[in-house]
C-alpha cells in the first residue's frame, strides 16, 4: 500500500485580526537552550505568550507568542520589545538582572501583522509592543495551562542540549530549589507597565 505525502499545510485554524490589539501577558516560559544552525551555537530561550482582547468563534481569546533569546544586550530583541512596552529603556541596575516573571498579567497593545509562512499559508506575528492607553479596562488572563507545544519545545531542547558538548553538568541543591510561582498577597498588579 503506498504512503502518499502532500503539502497540505498544518491544518485550518482561525487567524486573529491584524492591527493594534489590546493583550495581556499570560505566560512567560523558559524553553531552555536552543541550537542555531545559522551560527552553530546554543542560546537560552524564553517564550512570552499573550491573550488578546479579540475572541475566536468559540469565545476563547486568541493567543500569540514570541520567542526571545534571554538577553538584555542593547541589540537583543527582548530588550527592544520590553523597552517599547514599558516606554523607557532599562537602567544600569535593571540590566544586572531583570525578572521576566514581572511581565505576567501586564497589559499592552500588540501591533499584529500578517505574513506569509514558508509553506505559503498566511500567518500572524507581533511587529511591536507598546503600553496600553491610560484609562483602558484591563484584561485578565483566562488560560491556566501553558499550551502543549511550549512544553514539547522545552522537552526537545532539554534533550538536545543535554546530549551536546555545550551542556554543563549541574548539580542541584534540592533544599534551595523549592521556589514557588505564587502571586504576592493582594493579587497580581495588572497596571501597565509596572515593570
Amino acid at each position: 500500500m503506498p504512503i502518499i505525502a502532500t503539502n497540505a499545510g498544518g491544518g485550518s485554524f482561525e487567524l486573529c485580526p491584524t492591527g493594534n490589539i489590546q493583550a495581556v501577558c499570560a505566560f512567560v516560559e523558559d524553553v531552555g537552550h536552543e541550537h542555531s544552525d545559522l551560527n552553530n551555537s546554543w542560546a537560552h530561550k524564553v517564550v512570552i505568550l499573550w491573550e488578546l482582547a479579540e475572541k475566536m468563534k468559540d469565545s476563547r481569546p486568541f493567543m500569540l507568542s514570541k520567542s526571545y533569546t534571554v538577553s538584555l544586550n542593547e541589540k537583543a530583541n527582548l530588550r527592544k520589545d520590553l523597552a517599547s512596552w514599558r516606554g523607557k529603556d532599562f537602567t544600569e541596575a535593571e540590566l544586572k538582572g531583570f525578572d521576566l516573571e514581572k511581565l505576567l498579567n501586564v497589559n499592552c497593545l500588540l501591533n499584529v501583522v500578517s505574513y506569509k509562512k514558508r509553506d505559503g499559508s498566511e500567518g500572524r506575528k507581533i511587529a511591536s509592543i507598546s503600553p496600553i492607553i491610560k484609562g483602558m479596562n484591563l484584561l485578565i488572563p483566562v488560560n491556566e495551562k501553558v499550551p502543549e507545544w511550549v512544553e514539547k519545545r522545552r522537552d526537545e531542547n532539554e534533550a538536545a542540549y543535554s546530549k551536546s558538548d555545550a551542556a554543563p553538568v549541574v548539580v542541584l541543591d534540592e533544599t534551595k530549589a523549592t521556589q514557588t510561582n505564587s502571586t504576592p498577597a493582594g493579587g497580581p498588579d495588572l497596571h501597565s507597565p509596572p515593570f
